[in-house]
């Protein structure tokens, strides 16, 4: 149930990654689009500090870059759960492992146990 449970999780995850790549790409593109665009226009216009169309500007792009953050730390923190998850997984595995481990050390002592012995052999009893 477990297993399930964290497969769909991270097939889940993987679906958000590859989505918020994707978005990426398309605004990357977008923006080299705008930039191609606005070149022609920016050499022909004087920009000045106090120009309304430069704040609106800046305006947009500090508005992008925090939505760029936004999408890093949900990134960061969606790879940091898959991390978890998988460190919890391995430590489950380990766990078993060890606990198999042990119960054959205990099961090989009880067969020794009751298996007979043989004899000692008599030159281990010779003083020399």
């Amino acid at each position: 149930w477990r297993r399930a449970c964290s497969e769909m999780g991270r097939a889940e995850l993987r679906e958000q990654l590859a989505a918020t790549a994707a978005r990426e790409q398309q605004r990357t593109a977008e923006l080299h689009a705008q930039l191609s665009a606005s070149e022609g226009r920016v050499g022909a216009e004087t920009w000045s500090l106090a120009a309304p169309g430069k704040v609106d500007l800046m305006r947009q792009m500090l508005h992008e870059q925090q939505e760029e953050l936004a999408e890093a730390r949900r990134f960061s923190a969606a790879c940091k759960l898959v991390t978890a998850v998988g460190r919890r997984d391995t430590l489950s595995l380990s766990t078993a492992l060890g606990a198999w481990r042990r119960a054959c050390l205990l099961a090989r002592e009880a067969d020794l146990r009751h298996t007979p012995r043989l004899a000692k052999p008599a030159a281990e009893g010779l003083p020399f």
